[in-house]
């Protein structure tokens, strides 16, 4: 028979062996679960992405604001440029979304560098500085340096494309 300090001893290596495989189920699960996180997170901003360019496009008048926004926005009438305003706005504090998604890990570099050449190219040009200068108090900070500095040296697209067609 054995002795109670055998009886302990092996209690104590079948409770360090419980402990390890504890401490690997739990890495697997974890592991899932940053996996399953970032899918819902890549999910979420492309759902979100693809509803706000379907309203637009589907409404003519926005893709003719659209086209102005990237332009210089001569002409506009002051409710043109609210809703402009009010499209940046929504547009941009998606675009934070992302920023700190992709911060946090959970959106992938090229998928980010696509948002975040959209990003910059929609206020490179007057309309959208000028936008970005009255709103960006409105967003957090670490996001606006880097909207200020991305835009410093950012050098936008000779001519912006929308709808397949060129604006100046």
């Amino acid at each position: 028979m054995l002795a109670l300090e055998q009886w302990a001893f092996i209690a104590e290596v079948a409770s360090g062996i419980g402990v390890i495989a504890s401490l690997i189920y739990l890495a697997v699960q974890i592991r899932q679960n940053s996996k399953m996180v970032a899918a819902q997170t890549f999910q979420s901003i492309s759902s979100t992405s693809a509803d706000l360019a379907f309203r637009m496009g589907e409404n003519p008048e926005m893709a003719t604001l659209i086209a102005a926004a990237l332009g210089d926005g001569e002409g506009l009438t002051r409710k043109q440029h609210l809703q402009i305003d009010l499209i940046l706005r929504a547009a941009f504090r998606n675009f934070e979304n992302y920023y700190y998604q992709y911060m946090r890990g959970f959106l992938e570099e090229d998928m980010w560098e696509g948002f975040r050449q959209t990003m910059l190219t929609q206020i490179s040009g007057k309309v959208g500085r000028d936008w970005w200068s009255r709103n960006k108090i409105a967003f957090g900070k670490r996001y606006r340096e880097f909207i200020d500095c991305e835009l410093e040296t950012f050098s936008p697209p000779a001519r912006a494309w929308v709808g397949g067609h060129e604006v100046d």
